[in-house]
């Protein structure tokens, strides 16, 4: 298959993320050249980008298209106002099809967050005041005291960025009913249940034409929608039959940290955006979760800090269930969501010890932590995608560095060393938001910490942009 993606941005995940799953299922995916994209703030070359997309239409099989990267040039961007009219952008998607009519498009958009992006300290302020005026205000609440702590030009900035925003995801709503895209999914951004988002969801539910429907996804995430499709392009021969389970039962009730519903509506949702089908407990794949151990998920770096959590002996038995899974011929997707922003360090070292992770032929198929609970859902549902696509057993070349990339930036990187870094840098002065020229002297810290946690695993590490919140890994192997 000729398959080409037009990412969210520029970093690992919209990026690098994708092309290897392309190369797990023995697929080509062609993504435009990483120098004329953007770099952290600074938007994409639009006259590139517009080449790009012509070009490699006229020649495609699919298409994965991000709608803000094509309207504004990347996802910092999409939060800014100014710049060209977003909306007229999307008739550069009419072109592609009239180029190629056979060419089957798929196209996701982010819902806007409910605050904007932080680079300093005055802006994380900012961030969660806005928060909190989106989430009051969404409650039909009294936010005029909030209201008056954020600057009007900042608010107002949010808000026509917001309402430009949803524009243009109407404008690809109607894409969808003229079947000028063949599926549209759009991602709600970091939020919370009840917030100002919730009516732009139901006015884009009631847009789209009952016909197009089933080809229409809602849900929660934004990082990897394109990891998503891909999985819908390599499933749509056949959906293969999947299974989920929580490790432990409490988890079917939750709602994910940054995420406005319950989590179970948002596994259903991307299951089958993935182009996957729900199946019985014995199908071949399974999707494991493992979900908080109480009421609420927190960062990651609170389960170093006394936050309720598994004991010793549950972390064993869920494990052991594991373990038992894979033993039955499975091919085994584990969802680490017990926090925010980073993997369980105890029960994931519990799985190191046990060799399911990088194994030859018997360890997991597939394992994220990152983030929100959605990236790391849409991550593991698209990496077992990719292998049923390649018929290859779950720990074979590509697979196992890319299960072993995820351990190490996921968990290690954000669960432990990402929060004693930042910690570090922000004694010194170093803004970790945005590190400047200690980009280098930043890296070297973090890799010497990796390479401390993970002696046996030989890596590449380096931050995709100037700040800490995401590095970018890459294994070569494990050490004789």
């Amino acid at each position: 298959m000729n398959i080409s993606l037009l990412p969210l941005d520029s970093r690992p995940c919209n990026t690098l993320f994708p092309l290897k799953l392309a190369r797990i299922a023995a697929e080509n995916l062609r993504l435009p050249d990483r120098g004329f994209m953007d770099y952290f703030t600074r938007p994409a070359w639009f006259p590139y980008i517009d080449e790009w997309l012509l070009d490699s239409a006229a020649s495609g099989d699919y298409f994965i298209i991000s709608l803000d990267m094509l309207a504004y040039g990347g996802l910092i961007a999409s939060r800014k106002t100014g710049g060209p009219d977003a909306l007229p952008r999307l008739d550069l998607i009419r072109r592609m099809k009239d180029l190629n009519p056979a060419l089957r498009i798929f196209a996701f958009g982010v819902i806007m967050r409910t605050s904007i992006t932080t680079i300093d300290e005055k802006s994380r302020r900012y961030w969660e005041l806005i928060n909190e005026y989106s989430r009051l205000k969404g409650l039909g609440g009294d936010f005029a005291a909030v209201e008056k702590q954020i600057p009007p030009e900042v608010l107002g900035s949010f808000l026509a960025a917001r309402e430009r925003n949803h524009r243009l995801n109407c404008g690809a709503v109607d894409l969808l009913n003229d079947r000028v895209i063949d599926c549209l999914a759009l991602v709600q951004e970091d939020t919370a249940p009840g917030g100002i988002q919730v009516v732009e969801q139901e006015k884009l539910r009631e847009r789209l034409d009952p016909a197009v429907s089933p080809e229409a996804f809602i849900h929660n995430g934004a990082d990897e929608a394109a990891m998503v499709l891909l999985g819908r392009v390599l499933n749509s021969e056949k959906p293969p039959l999947i299974h989920s389970e929580f490790l432990n039962p409490r988890g079917e009730a939750m709602t994910a940290a940054y995420e406005d519903r319950p989590f179970i509506q948002n596994i259903e949702s991307q299951i089958r955006c993935c182009g996957l089908a729900l199946g019985g407990a014995d199908a071949p794949l399974q999707l494991l979760i493992l979900p908080p151990k109480g009421d609420r998920q927190w960062n990651s770096h609170a389960q170093f800090e006394g936050a309720q959590d598994y004991s010793g002996a549950e972390l064993e038995d869920m494990a052991e269930r594991v373990e038992r899974r894979l033993g039955a011929g499975k091919t085994v997707g584990l969802l680490d969501a017990a926090y925010a922003n980073g993997g369980h360090a105890a029960f994931m070292k519990k799985l190191w010890d046990r060799r399911l992770l990088g194994a030859a032929s018997s360890g997991i198929g597939a394992y994220a932590g990152w983030n929100t609970a959605s990236n790391s859902l849409g991550t593991v549902l698209a990496q077992l995608s990719a292998l049923c696509r390649a018929g290859a057993g779950p720990n074979a070349g590509e697979n196992a560095l890319f299960t072993l990339e995820r351990y190490l930036d996921d968990c290690l990187y954000q669960s432990a060393v990402r929060p004693r870094i930042e910690e570090r840098l922000s004694r010194e002065g170093i803004n970790v938001l945005n590190v400047g020229a200690a980009k280098a002297g930043v890296e070297k810290l973090i890799r010497e910490e990796l390479e401390a946690l993970a002696p046996e695993v030989q890596f590449r590490f380096s931050l995709p942009w100037p700040r800490t919140f995401e590095g970018r890994i890459e294994v070569q192997g494990l050490r004789p």
